[in-house]
């Protein structure tokens, strides 16, 4: 087994143990295959990197992408989600106020 690596992974439900070069292949279902982790991971040369405006490009051009698959909320949801919060800001609002009105009435009581 010259050059390669026996790896057992011990984490959550372990479905298997594999012999690999180079690559880890996710150890429980559903979990992304890895590639280039530590093992036989090779240092990038000047020339492999990117250019960071280019890389800063394509991070704003997925964040543009990202945003047209969100479903924004229409103005009843937004109106109903704030009356709820309204709501309830004013009720603990309340209820904080009545304890601590009641709890100084009966400090104030005990201490002259």
């Amino acid at each position: 087994m010259f050059g390669q690596v026996y790896l057992t992974v011990h984490m959550g439900s372990l479905k298997r143990s594999e012999v690999v070069k180079g690559t880890i292949i996710g150890a429980r279902v559903g979990l992304p295959k890895i590639k280039d982790t530590m093992i036989g991971k090779k240092k990038t040369t000047k020339k492999e990197r990117k250019n960071p405006f280019v890389a800063l490009g394509q991070y704003l051009k997925d964040v543009r992408s990202e945003f047209k698959k969100v479903i924004w909320p229409d103005r009843a949801t937004i109106i109903s989600g704030t009356i709820v919060v309204l709501t309830a800001l004013a009720f603990f609002t309340a209820y904080t106020g009545a304890f601590d009105f009641l709890f100084s009435k009966m400090i104030s009581a005990f201490l002259p």
